[in-house]
C-alpha cells in the first residue's frame, strides 16, 4: 500500500525511538529521505543509543524508501534479528505500514508521518 506523499503534505517519513539503550534518545526522530538508512553500530549519525546498542550488529538492518513511496525494511543478517510488529523480518523486504513497531537489537522504533522540522532530529 503507497503511503501519502510526505512533501505534498509538509510532512516527513520519520522512525520516532520508542526505546534504545540511552533512555534521554527516546522520542527522537530519525528521518527517512531518498537514500536507504542502515541501522547498526557502524552508523555513527545516529542517535547514541541506537549506535551503541549492544544488541545491535554493525549492519543490522535497511529501512529504503521507494519510488511508489512504499517504504520497506530488510534485515542484513544480523545477529539477533529485526522484527515488525514482532514478526520476524528476514533478508526480504517486508514493506511497512504507518505506525508499524520496527525492533532491532534492543532498539524499538516506530514508523510514522510527522511534522517537517523539529530541532532535534536526526537526518
Amino acid at each position: 500500500m503507497a503511503l501519502p506523499d510526505p512533501d505534498a503534505e509538509g510532512l516527513v517519513l520519520a522512525l520516532t525511538i520508542a526505546s534504545c539503550a540511552d533512555p534521554e534518545a527516546v522520542g527522537e526522530r530519525i528521518l527517512l529521505g531518498e537514500e536507504p538508512l542502515i541501522l547498526g553500530r557502524a552508523n555513527k549519525s545516529l542517535p547514541w543509543g541506537v549506535a551503541h546498542d549492544p544488541e545491535m550488529s554493525r549492519r543490522h538492518v535497511q529501512i529504503r524508501r521507494w519510488n511508489d513511496g512504499a517504504v520497506s525494511v530488510c534485515d542484513l543478517g544480523s545477529k539477533n534479528g529485526t522484527y515488525v510488529n514482532d514478526e520476524p523480518v528476514g533478508r526480504q523486504d517486508r514493506v511497512l505500514e504507518l505506525d508499524d513497531v520496527v525492533r532491532a537489537g534492543g532498539s524499538i522504533l516506530r514508523f510514522h508521518l510527522a511534522l517537517r522540522s523539529r530541532p532535534h532530529d536526526v537526518p
